[in-house]
């Protein structure tokens, strides 16, 4: 509906608060208003402001102002004021209110389906009706479905069997606060058109009936479905009540009885007022609608939409290689807010973490830079960004990942990694996993010594000497593998009570390295030794360093990254190689490598010490091993490097046991693999025994 207000021969300081009062109420209870000037001589500076301040209104409210037939001494006072270019001004009421209908048919609240289920968050879901439950974590898509009233920063959830379970949800972050909705309707934030019934005193249904004339009179573009506000500042109250033409029993709906009305400045767009008045502070109840009860003086605000998308047409677009669970989905529709689709690629996941690598759009389908989400625990998501910011960008900031956003759900986290030097459709990165499976060793040499000799220089390349309490710093069970000690009685019927094993491969008893795990590692925790101590990754595997076309080298997954002894990512890398990949998937494999795997950690007492590697490996996947061998003597030379030419071994095999016993844990490892990590783990065992234990121990 258009009001058209005629003003007075002089706008003057003297009738200007008179007419302040009278626009400003015409202007409240519309959303397309024409001031006639035909009549108006003289506009003074107070009347500028009342045009101005009409216009902000209207616009707030998805509507507009038109000033008609002004003379031209007026039009020249409103171009020296600046505002003739901001607001209309046409020569008849005639021609404003046919530009004005052409207006209103553009304006609508578009009619968003949602018809699976989701996490939503109240951001997207703006002024909503549906059917769902409040996302107060992970798994609760499974708790019983209620009807759902949204207005963006505030839930209404009303429960038809059992009223006594209506409750509300209010948020201050409503991007970080979700539904899990299993069908609804959105209706954007901005109302097409506001009602005012003539009747003081009016029932809901008689005011819906109204509604509807009204809708049917005014709307004739819209669509069956219509959501209203209904709000009044006499005992306040504000409702929301969904409607389908021609359905009566489609209406659905909840009352909020408020404490007080929250009056705001003219021109507060109608979102914020809701949310101004729908607070912790405010709310008396919440209730489902009673059609009999009588309001007083009601306003309404109305959304009718005129055209219909389905919700998947107006979110980030996912495309995942398997299924993405829910929250994961949520987590990243809020940390890749720049762009408009993403393909997520599983890489790997360990016992707290899963690492996604990430390739996204912009709205014009142009490829952005190559990113990594991790998602994992929110203390570890914590500890990651905080450690990547103080513990690898200050020193290899050229060739690392940056963390450029962190979202938390429930007690989960997730960061972005976005990647120094690395931009352009067509860049791409790879896994160091990649080149170590399928290059040589020649090809590899080079590659390693640009990552441990140059781009990590400054960490390894400047250790210090200090005391440091090898086993409290290498405790497998502290962080990552508190279950160990079951896992190895489940895996390898090894029962950690037991001090010896028999090993038939060894031809006698073994240390068992899960008893020394569980009883010497407590009691030596306060033992010291003199060693290096240099920042290091914590958890450096090949999954965490990255190359691009051009072997530039990027890390991630810093959440372990801290000063530590300078040795121990070199002896976790030998894990890797020697352990972890070693190729044990049938008992031929496996008893041609026990063989020789016990033959190498028998010799080897010193870092500096080659007899070790004078025995070629003839066995199965020879080439495989052989490899391997020739990467863990680049790992032992980069440790003496470290350790300023110092070759002892110990420092060594504390990092190298804290991985090598937790191998009995990775359910993607054969059989095979977790017993030759049991026997290896127990020669190193020995080895540190003799070392550093008393032998009252």
């Amino acid at each position: 509906m258009v009001n058209i207000y005629k003003l007075p021969e002089r706008l003057d300081s003297l009738k200007a608060q008179e007419i302040d009062n009278e626009v400003e109420q015409l202007v409240n209870n519309s959303i397309f208003v024409i001031l006639d000037f035909s009549d108006c001589l003289y506009l003074a500076s107070m009347g500028i402001r009342i045009i101005i301040k009409s216009k902000k209104t209207l616009s707030a409210k998805g509507g507009d102002l038109i000033l008609v037939k002004v003379n031209p001494s007026i039009k020249s006072i409103l171009e020296m004021a600046g505002i003739s270019s901001l607001i209309k001004i046409m020569e008849s009421a005639e021609q404003a209110i046919s530009s004005l209908q052409q207006d209103k048919e553009v304006i609508t609240t578009e009619l968003v389906n949602w018809d699976n289920l989701t996490l939503a968050g109240y951001n997207e879901l703006q002024f909503a009706v549906g059917v769902g439950s409040p996302a107060e974590g992970i798994g609760a898509e499974d708790h019983e479905k209620v009807s759902c009233f949204v207005t963006e920063t505030c839930a209404g959830f009303i429960n038809k069997e059992a009223p006594g379970q209506n409750d509300f949800r209010i948020t201050e972050h409503p991007e970080k606060t979700g539904i899990y909705l299993m069908r609804g309707c959105s209706f954007g934030t901005t109302p097409r058109g506001y009602y005012k019934p003539q009747q003081v005193d009016i029932t809901i249904k008689e005011l819906l009936a109204a509604l509807q004339k009204d809708k049917a009179d005014n709307y004739t573009d819209a669509l069956p479905e219509s959501l209203y506000v209904i709000y009044q500042q006499e005992k306040p109250l504000i409702s929301i009540i969904f409607q389908r033409d021609g359905e009566p029993t489609s209406t659905h709906g909840c009352i909020y009885t408020l404490e007080e009305w929250k009056k705001c400045e003219s021109g507060t767009p109608f979102n914020k007022i809701i949310k101004e008045n729908l607070t912790l502070n405010s709310i008396l109840g919440i209730c489902n609608i009673d059609e009999n009860m009588v309001l007083q003086m009601p306003e309404v605000a109305l959304f009718h939409p005129n055209k219909s998308v389905n919700f998947k047409d107006t979110r980030l677009v996912i495309e995942c290689d398997g299924n993405l669970e829910l929250y994961k989905e949520f987590l990243a529709r809020r940390i890749y807010t720049d762009s408009a689709k993403i393909e997520v690629k599983k890489l790997h996941g360990g016992f707290s973490a899963q690492t996604l690598q990430v390739t996204s759009y912009d709205s014009h389908g142009r490829r952005l830079r190559p990113t990594v989400m991790k998602v994992a625990n929110k203390a570890m998501i914590d500890r990651e960004s905080s450690r990547c910011r103080y513990n690898a960008l200050p020193y290899i900031m050229n060739n690392s990942a940056q963390i450029i956003g962190t979202e938390f759900f429930d007690n989960m986290g997730a960061l972005r990694y976005n990647f120094v030097g690395i931009g352009g459709d067509g860049s791409e990165l790879k896994w160091l996993t990649d080149y170590y499976l399928k290059e040589d060793l020649t090809t590899l040499i080079p590659i390693f010594d640009k990552i441990f000799l140059k781009i990590l220089y400054p960490w390894y390349g400047q250790a210090v000497k200090n005391a440091i309490k090898p086993f409290a710093e290498h405790d497998p069970t502290s962080v990552f593998f508190p279950h160990i000690f079951q896992t190895a009685k489940q895996e390898l019927n090894i029962d950690s009570g037991q001090q010896y094993v028999y090993i038939e491969e060894l031809g006698r008893d073994m240390l068992n390295p899960y008893w020394f795990l569980q009883h010497i590692y407590p009691k030596m925790r306060d033992y010291t030794i003199d060693y290096y101590s240099a920042i290091c990754h914590g958890d450096l595997n090949m999954q965490n360093i990255l190359l691009d076309d051009k072997l530039n080298v990027f890390l991630i997954d810093f959440s372990e990254t801290q000063m530590r002894c300078a040795v121990s990512d070199f002896a976790r890398l030998e894990v890797i190689m020697m352990v972890d990949n070693a190729p044990c998937k049938s008992e031929k494999e496996y008893e041609d490598y026990i063989r020789f795997a016990i033959d190498f950690y028998t010799k080897s007492n010193s870092l500096s010490d080659t007899e070790p590697f004078n025995t070629k490996y003839t066995g199965s996947n020879a080439e495989f091993i052989n490899k391997n061998v020739g990467l863990t003597a680049k790992m032992r030379s980069y440790a003496i490097n470290c350790a300023h030419n110092e070759s002892t071994i110990l420092p060594y095999l504390f990092p190298f046991l804290e991985w090598c016993l937790p191998v009995v844990c990775y359910s993607s490892q054969p059989q095979y693999t977790k017993r030759a990590s049991m026997i290896i783990s127990g020669i190193i065992a020995e080895k540190i025994s003799s070392y550093c234990t008393p032998a009252s121990l």
